[in-house]
């Protein structure tokens, strides 16, 4: 059996100490560094894919814009639009976009539909302030007899 002198035993204490406090201090610094790229990573995903979710119910034809892939309805078009001037709030309730965020108090939509010779279908929501990170998705529709056009769908959303 080993025998410690007195000085000895608080001075292996102290040094293991010492080593038990750099360690955790090291494991919490390597980890709040890796935390805020993360974290935006996070709200960036979760802004993605809020965008394509909108997008596809858009262009659902049970729900969207469409009356049977790829032909856009100019009826459910300006319904939507009407829907949006009246009450943009109310819009975003029904595309799923009120609830809470961890990074806003809810996200904004600028939703438009435009054909190539820039007639402009639905114009809803607001746009996003400058240097606000922003969720684009783009799609095309067809716009049906006595238009037959291609329109180009584009879904922006932010949060604020």
């Amino acid at each position: 059996m080993r025998r410690f002198k007195k000085g000895q035993a608080v001075f292996e204490f102290v040094v293991a100490s010492l080593i038990l406090f750099a360690v955790i201090f090291y494991t919490i610094n390597f980890v709040s560094v890796d935390f805020g790229m993360r974290h935006e990573r996070f709200l960036t995903d979760h802004l993605e894919g809020n965008a394509l979710r909108v997008s596809d119910l858009v262009m659902s034809p049970s729900v969207g814009i469409v009356s049977s892939w790829p032909d856009l309805s100019t009826v459910k078009m300006g319904a939507l639009d009407a829907s949006c001037a009246a009450d943009y709030i109310e819009t975003l309730d029904d595309l799923g976009l009120r609830e809470e965020l961890p990074y806003a108090r809810y996200t904004h939509m600028k939703l438009t539909v435009i054909d190539l010779d820039s007639v402009v279908y639905v114009d809803c929501g607001r746009s996003a302030p400058e240097g606000t990170e922003t969720a684009e998705v783009t799609r095309f529709g067809y716009l049906p007899a006595p238009i037959n056009e291609i329109a180009i769908v584009s879904i922006s959303l932010w949060g604020a």
